[in-house]
């Protein structure tokens, strides 16, 4: 079987698997969504993966679905171990994102509210695998799917790109995109972040 042959089959299990677990029609289950945002809890992912091994013969453990968080990315796993072509490399083991600095000169509000809402929009979908525009920047984070382990990847972005030392707090005291832009353009300052900013919360 071609590594392809092997994603397309493993693709489709997992779709039906999924559809069965969550009743829902297989066409409703969008293969570059999160588990999370899929609705797969702590539970349903033990049963989704036994019942994906048992139908590939692979496998994989359900801690890797932290590593390969879309139906997608976890086909591109299983066709690999079924057909021994070498995995793709879990989310663990990728680079962090090149902080995108604020622009020196700006003013009080930094980049401004819309600058900071679009870069972190953009952050926010490439954390949770889906498109920039099923991102609703009113939306909780909770609800779009942000757990606290991508919740942290997040945070990790936020603070890099903006010089900040930002807790998790932040996260639920400003609980949407867009509460969380207006904060950062209201507190940083004038300068390129850098390790000299104090911001905490």
């Amino acid at each position: 079987m071609s590594p392809e042959d092997a994603e397309a089959l493993s693709l489709r299990e997992a779709t039906q698997v999924l559809a069965r677990l969550l009743y829902r029609d297989a066409a409703d289950i969008e293969p570059d969504l999160t588990f999370w945002l899929l609705g797969v809890d702590a539970l349903l992912g033990a049963q989704f993966v036994a019942l994906l091994n048992a139908a590939c013969g692979s496998d994989i453990d359900v801690a890797e679905l932290d590593d390969y968080p879309t139906p997608q990315a976890l086909s591109r796993y299983v066709a690999a171990q079924l057909t021994g072509t070498p995995p793709p490399r879990p989310r663990s083991e990728r680079a962090a994102p090149e902080p995108r600095p604020v622009a020196a000169g700006a003013s009080r509000a930094g980049a401004g509210r819309d600058d900071v809402l679009s870069v972190l929009r953009e952050q926010l979908a490439e954390t949770l695998c889906c498109d920039v525009f099923d991102i609703d920047t009113e939306a909780t984070f909770r609800s779009l799917g942000l757990d606290p382990v991508l919740g942290a990847e997040f945070l990790d972005f936020v603070n890099g790109a903006y010089g900040l030392r930002a807790r998790p707090a932040v996260l639920f005291d400003h609980p949407c995109l867009s509460a969380l832009a207006a904060h950062i353009a209201a507190s940083t300052t004038a300068v390129a972040p850098g390790p000299s900013a104090a911001w905490t919360r």
